[in-house]
């Protein structure tokens, strides 16, 4: 008997491309100057279809952290400071609206009637991730917000669960 489900957040909970495709052309252009050779070459970097605003299915931001993520922009933008440019991704991703895949709301809502336990994978950084679930996903989905908040095993690595894809946040949410 099932007795639970884990979701992966973006792609499966949120469309991913929907979400940050344009996201992250605002972001290029803002790093980059507004200089198209380095626009081009860094929308490369990342993996990042520019005429369709989607990601390239080898898209290193798919799974990738922030971190990570910084590492590959400063490759193309050495000079940028790295602290300074994960504050401004931060800061941008916690604004974004996610697009969800299905009314949210009231799928939860039937999931946590008949009785299952869910849990939400993702490798968010925490201040968007919280805003997120908070304000956009709300009420029937406040305890996400909560279990997120109180419950995400930051020392707990994903690939120690589960071999597909390491360094992303497991949290377990309870009905």
């Amino acid at each position: 008997m099932i007795k639970g489900i884990i979701f992966d957040k973006d792609g499966t909970l949120f469309d991913f491309n929907a979400t940050w495709g344009a996201w992250t052309r605002g972001m290029l252009e803002a790093e980059t100057g507004h200089d198209p050779v380095l626009f081009a070459r860094l929308a490369d970097a990342l993996g990042y279809d520019v005429p369709t605003a989607t990601f390239r299915p080898e898209s290193m931001v798919i799974a990738s952290t922030a971190g990570e993520l910084a590492e590959k922009i400063k490759s193309v933008l050495p000079d940028l400071d790295t602290d300074a440019l994960l504050a401004r991704m931060n800061a941008a991703a916690a604004a974004v609206t996610q697009v969800e895949a299905v009314p949210l709301q009231s799928y939860f809502a039937n999931l946590r009637h008949v009785g299952l336990r869910l849990g939400i994978a993702t490798n968010d950084a925490e201040a968007p991730r919280g805003r997120i679930w908070s304000e956009q996903v709300s009420p029937s989905i406040s305890i996400l917000s909560q279990a997120m908040t109180a419950g995400t095993a930051a020392n707990l690595r994903r690939d120690s669960c589960w071999p597909f894809a390491p360094k992303q946040v497991w949290t377990q949410i309870t009905a």
